[in-house]
């Protein structure tokens, strides 16, 4: 017995949108964001925290589980880090040098060869790392820890405080900015750390800055503030930013900022105001940091990794071409879907031309 038309037809229109909402799906996932943040393939779906990088073409990452990534201006591959600790964040000096910490007091230095433990002498939560150069390092962690490294090993420091600490930023070994929870910030001046009044209770998660006069530092509720040299400021953003948490902070000058935060949140401040950028996504976006102002990325949940240029590049089509074997979810996005996509509108009006050369008129047709 022969199908009637009407329940072909419905067969055919349910498979052509199942693949073309499959095919959106994919090729979404490969899309340059409108403001031009392009979703890169990291390999992994850990969540990750911490970013940065010696140039464009040597950039390293770090999150859950032990993940360390690379990248080398081609693509993202992981590294063996030797360690199953939740790293938060990354710093160096070079390709050669570079130090990560975690969880649980971890820390991992890579000489360019592999990563090595070093003994940090405690067992807190370490958040952040930052160095003036590769014998001068500062680490700053919950319960208000702060150890230096002095090229042969790390130190406590007294900090003044037992308020979580979760990021630190300076310009030099005499200056540097720690900041946490309940608005907590202090100050290195090269002889003993000291709290500043920032007007703000709520926890900071990021700090950042071009000069000694111009730091910024940003937390929950859109917070987010301005060191100018003698006291914190308000600085603001869009409104609506009040309902999400910003998590971090990086730029090249003051006039040229970005902003991460929950939900896919970037924004950029170019001195006089705070923007809201497209990212694309809706993931936690917890790091950021770039080789010049239109070089950027952005790290966060599921493995995401963002990268932004100023200029989102034009696609190009080479019909002619034959797309080289790929298994990767990249590949299937950009050709096989789309193909699969226009099977199924071919499948749909053939069976259209087919159904008016043979069917009957419908019962109540």
């Amino acid at each position: 017995m022969k199908m009637p038309g009407s329940p072909r037809l419905i067969l055919a229109l349910i498979l052509s949108l199942l693949l073309f909402s499959l095919n959106s799906l994919l090729v979404c996932s490969a899309q340059v964001s409108p403001d031009g943040w392009a979703s890169m393939a990291s390999g992994t779906t850990t969540s990750l925290r911490g970013i940065w990088g010696s140039s464009p073409t040597d950039v390293f990452a770090a999150g859950g589980d032990g993940t360390i990534l690379h990248y080398d201006g081609n693509g993202w591959s992981m590294m063996e880090s030797g360690n199953d600790s939740h790293f938060w964040s990354l710093w160096g000096t070079s390709s050669s040098d570079v130090f990560a910490v975690g969880l649980g007091g971890v820390i991992v230095h890579y000489d360019g060869s592999v990563w090595s433990e070093m003994e940090s002498g405690t067992e807190i939560n370490l958040r952040w790392v930052w160095g003036n150069s590769s014998t001068d390092v500062f680490v700053v962690g919950d319960e208000g820890i702060i150890l230096r490294y002095d090229g042969s090993g790390w130190s406590e420091m007294e900090s003044g405080t037992e308020e979580d600490f979760y990021c630190a930023w300076g310009t030099s070994t005499a200056d540097i900015f720690a900041v946490g929870m309940t608005g907590t910030i202090v100050h290195y001046d090269g002889i003993e750390w000291s709290p500043m009044d920032c007007g703000n209770t709520t926890n900071l998660y990021g700090v950042w800055g071009s000069s000694p006069n111009n730091v910024y530092a940003v937390g929950e509720y859109g917070t987010f503030l301005r060191y100018d040299g003698s006291r914190w400021n308000w600085v603001g953003v869009e409104p609506y930013a009040v309902y999400f948490h910003i998590f971090h902070v990086w730029g090249t000058s003051p006039t040229d900022v970005f902003l991460v935060g929950s939900w896919g949140l970037i924004g950029h401040y170019d001195g006089n105001e705070t923007k809201e950028m497209v990212s694309g996504i809706s993931r936690h976006l917890n790091g950021v940091w770039g080789a010049s102002s239109t070089d950027v990325f952005a790290v966060g949940g599921g493995g995401n990794i963002l990268h932004y240029y100023e200029e989102p590049p034009t696609p190009t089509v080479e019909p002619t071409a034959t797309p080289e074997p790929d298994t990767s979810d990249d590949a299937s996005s950009t050709w096989l879907w789309p193909v699969v996509g226009v099977a199924g509108v071919a499948i749909v009006v053939s069976l259209v031309l087919y159904d008016r050369r043979t069917r009957q008129t419908p019962a109540g047709g």
